[in-house]
């Protein structure tokens, strides 16, 4: 008598690209350094998902890419429900570095992912408590700061350049401001 396993309430889907990434890896020695990355962000992933079967939301999907895993649901999660499953993620990830020998993947994943750049964990949260525009505008502010950053450590002598240059942007915001004040009130002649 053959017994049927209980169906999951979601898909699990292998990306065309994983198996012949891995073997790749495996072929060429990589696999050793690739795995402890692969794990952690599927622990990660997993721990979206438990949060997301706990607070009785509807997953779709978990798709297994060569870079990771990602977990689809059918519907944004209720509002009070969206920020305990978009930590859920990051918590595990830092849960994971005291108890995996993997201690400096699991922080730098935990970190990167608390970001508030859409579609990272960080700027999901972002967007739920704040809306779209400020996740927006405070992500494309996280992205320049960190371009900022990355640059100045590879030119080191052109970091006062680069932080002069966001002085700038506020200035000519002010000058913008004042302009269209006076093209409203329409004393042209007072303007510069």
């Amino acid at each position: 008598m053959k017994k049927n396993l209980p169906r999951l309430p979601f898909e699990i889907q292998l990306h065309a690209l994983t198996l012949p990434a891995l073997l790749i890896l495996w072929l060429f020695g990589g696999l050793s350094s690739y795995l402890p990355m692969f794990v952690s962000i599927a622990l990660h992933e997993a721990a979206h998902l438990i949060c997301v079967l706990l607070l009785r939301e509807s997953p779709r999907r978990v798709l297994i890419t060569p870079w990771g895993c990602m977990l689809e649901l059918d519907s944004a999660p209720d509002k009070k429900n969206a920020v305990p499953i978009y930590l859920s993620g990051c918590a595990a990830s830092f849960l994971l570095a005291f108890i995996t020998p993997w201690r400096s993947v699991n922080i730098a994943l935990g970190i990167f992912n608390l970001f508030p750049v859409l579609p990272l964990d960080g700027g999901k949260v972002v967007y739920t408590l704040l809306g779209y525009r400020a996740a927006a505008v405070l992500g494309a502010l996280w992205l320049l700061a960190l371009c900022i950053m990355c640059a100045s450590l590879a030119a080191p002598p052109l970091f006062p350049v680069m932080v002069s240059a966001l002085l700038v942007f506020p200035c000519e915001e002010r000058e913008l401001h004042e302009m269209r004040k006076c093209v409203k009130n329409n004393v042209e002649k007072n303007c510069r």
